[in-house]
């Protein structure tokens, strides 16, 4: 039967802000004794008091967590994400508010804090572990598995000021991701070290939450999100904008992110290329040419690109390249339709305006955000060129018919594949 383990209750944190001047009488007096060596010298002078703001990054947050919930929280940089954390952790004070947490606590956060630079690795395995609640034998008990899975067993006697920042980071998520809490928190710390080392902390960290425990999850992956956590809590400015099903929140926060504004690319000064072929419009279908509110993963998809263009001076077309790109979110390019890879595609002539439609016959995409490059080339000239410009928001979908999608760090494309076993008597074939 399940309990609340975390109860938030009104939690506000402020900052003072400000520039010039100081806060204090020392440093006012500091800046009395200089004063006559500024004004001889001709140095600005500046303000004896401080000009202060007062900054939220959190207020009046409130939510409560089950035991064995897995909650992904979401929300625009700046949002509070991990000012909440470090709150909920203790290693700040909320300005108002208060939480209850029943349990042990682990913090995947700043992995490394409370590391001492003078103590060998392995003092601070035993620092560390024992800041968090950790018994002596129990420490003893997980030495050598923390110590292989770090990677550093040959320097584990060195002090770690001689570590290099790989290492250093691999042996404290070592050490955090050990300690078997009954409430754990995590900070966007899975992507240290090295390509294999990374795919050992999404290992450790699936492990991690599939239990009994209970998890808040702070991330900018959203499929990730999608795949781990059985709730949302979105941020925004510092306030809960939605708490609740995953996908409910993902989809609210999705739609968030397309900016307010016309489809029309006509504003875009940011774009490249003589001008003479020019992009003002994209638009999604469906297989029907109905007009798309949602696009989701693995759906016939057609995209339409308006255009104006001034047919007397581009002359004759001897050659045509029209491409839309594909990016994620982190402006890495997954696939592109370059239209010279098509047979046969170059028109004598293009009218003044019209609209160009690209066919996809199933989106290979998981869920997210991505972003669209746009280019024309024609007779060997840019005619136009926009990076990022549109932006599609794709919803999740039941792609492969079995209810699951593959995990974020398989890459963001999806394949239809099948599998099929043989013993040399017997075939069963999977699709």
């Amino acid at each position: 039967m399940s309990h609340q383990v975390i109860e938030v209750e009104g939690i506000s944190k402020s900052y003072q802000i400000g520039s010039g001047g100081s806060a204090t009488l020392g440093g006012m007096a500091r800046q009395l004794v200089h004063w006559p060596y500024r004004k001889l010298r001709g140095l600005p002078i500046p303000p004896l008091i401080r000009n202060r703001e007062t900054f939220w990054p959190l207020k009046d947050v409130s939510f409560f967590v089950n035991s064995g919930e897995v909650v992904g929280i979401i929300g625009s940089n700046g949002a509070g994400k991990s000012t909440l954390l470090k709150v909920l952790s203790r290693i700040i004070s909320p300005t108002s508010g208060g939480a209850t947490i029943r349990g042990r606590v682990s913090s995947l956060l700043e992995v490394g804090t409370g590391f001492n630079a003078n103590l060998s690795g392995r003092e601070n395995i035993f620092l560390n572990a024992s800041l968090h609640g950790l018994t002596r034998k129990a420490i003893v008990a997980k030495l050598d598995e923390i110590v292989e899975f770090s990677g550093v067993a040959k320097f584990i006697d060195t002090p770690v000021k001689h570590y290099s920042s790989g290492m250093y980071s691999r042996l404290a998520f070592s050490v955090a991701a050990h300690l078997d809490p009954d409430v754990l928190f995590v900070d966007e710390v899975l992507a240290v070290g090295d390509l294999a080392f990374q795919q050992k902390c999404l290992n450790r960290f699936s492990e991690m939450v599939s239990g009994d425990r209970t998890v808040l999850f702070v991330s900018h992956n959203l499929s990730a999100i999608s795949n781990t956590c059985t709730k949302v809590l979105w941020l925004d400015q510092g306030r809960v904008r939605f708490f609740g099903d995953t996908e409910t929140g993902i989809a609210s926060y999705y739609q968030a992110m397309i900016p307010a504004q016309s489809q029309s690319l006509g504003s875009r000064h940011d774009r490249t290329g003589t001008g003479d072929f020019h992009f003002t419009e994209i638009s999604f279908y469906d297989a029907a040419l109905r007009p798309c509110n949602e696009v989701v993963s693995g759906q016939a998809l057609v995209i339409g690109l308006r255009y104006t263009c001034t047919p007397e001076k581009i002359g004759n077309i001897r050659d045509m390249n029209l491409a839309i790109v594909f990016k994620n979110d982190k402006g890495q390019r997954l696939f592109g339709m370059p239209s010279e890879v098509l047979p046969n595609l170059v028109p004598s002539t293009v009218g003044s305006s019209g609209e160009i439609l690209f066919s996809i016959n199933s989106l290979p995409l998981l869920p997210g955000i991505y972003d669209l490059d746009l280019g024309c080339i024609i007779n060997r000239l840019t005619m136009d060129k926009i990076v990022s410009a549109k932006r599609i928001v794709i919803n999740d979908a039941d792609y492969f018919g079995s209810g699951r999608l593959p995990p974020q760090q398989m890459g963001d494309m999806l394949v239809k594949f099948n599998i099929e076993f043989s013993d040399g008597k017997n075939t069963s074939s999977y699709d």
